[in-house]
């Protein structure tokens, strides 16, 4: 079993985005774990109407490190995934950072990360990035 754990605070319009990449490149088979860490913007409200989501709320922002945490915990599995919510995922990345573990016995393994303004198509650009 796969658990991909998000903490958020605010920042909707992020979580949203993170959530539809998602729900385009992993399967069911992955359990999504996300932890409100105290948003005032409606984030929780929000949350709590998506279903197959495993939500932890919190009253106050704990940071970042203790909700992974968190989240961890709230849904042990072979296989934890750890992001934030300002994250866009791109096609086959869940089954090649798996596989690339598994094949090195790696107990842990960090995807490759782009940051700034998403001014090309993600799909291109990582194609070359998620070859098993």
């Amino acid at each position: 079993m796969i658990s991909i754990v998000i903490p958020v605070f605010n920042q909707l319009h992020y979580t949203k985005q993170c959530l539809d990449s998602l729900r385009q490149t992993v399967t069911n088979e992955a359990s999504i774990v996300i932890v409100d860490n105290g948003s005032t913007d409606g984030s929780g409200d929000f949350l709590r109407g998506i279903p197959n989501i495993h939500l932890v709320q919190n009253e106050t922002n704990c940071g970042c490190a203790a909700a992974w945490n968190q989240g961890v915990r709230a849904v042990p599995a072979s296989w934890t995934i750890v992001l934030n919510n300002d994250v866009l995922l791109s096609s086959g990345w869940l089954d090649s950072l798996v596989v690339c573990a598994e094949q090195n016995k790696w107990d842990i393994i960090s995807p490759a990360i782009r940051e700034g303004e998403l001014n090309y198509e993600l799909q291109s650009y990582a194609c070359e990035f998620v070859k098993k």
